[in-house]
């Protein structure tokens, strides 16, 4: 029970830049696409970087929690999970309306299956994280 303060501070640490990637990459898809410069290719950026930093934040809260059953932070991971599939929702309707239909290219569909499948694969884990401690 002593990791339990630390664990909870750490799941909320990355479930906050998280939440800020998601935000960002909604501001990169809808907004930096109409001026090319060389502040798009720092936006690209962004999302990935701060996707990348919550998820080290959770994957320590995770170990911090081992053994801690908590609604919240249950509640934490579980929120982690739903912003994964809104992830997920997001880049499948991207590429149907750029795309029209989902890319043939065999390349295009290689990049997009590995868009969706990392955030569903810890998607998936962090819904079982959640589960687990109820």
């Amino acid at each position: 029970m002593g990791y339990y303060r630390a664990a909870l501070v750490t799941c909320v640490i990355g479930d906050i830049f998280l939440t800020l990637a998601f935000i960002a990459f909604i501001y990169v898809l809808y907004r930096v696409q109409q001026s090319p410069s060389l502040l798009t290719s720092i936006a690209f950026i962004l999302p990935a970087a701060l996707w990348l930093l919550s998820l080290v934040f959770l994957l320590i809260a995770f170990l911090l929690s081992i053994g801690v059953r908590s609604h919240a932070l249950g509640l934490s991971f579980g929120y982690g999970a739903a912003i994964h599939v809104l992830f997920i929702i997001t880049i499948i309707t991207q590429a149907i309306i750029t795309q029209g239909v989902l890319p043939t290219d065999p390349f295009l569909l290689g990049i997009l299956v590995l868009l969706l499948g990392i955030p569903a694969v810890l998607a998936l884990l962090l819904g079982i994280a959640a589960t687990k401690r109820f």
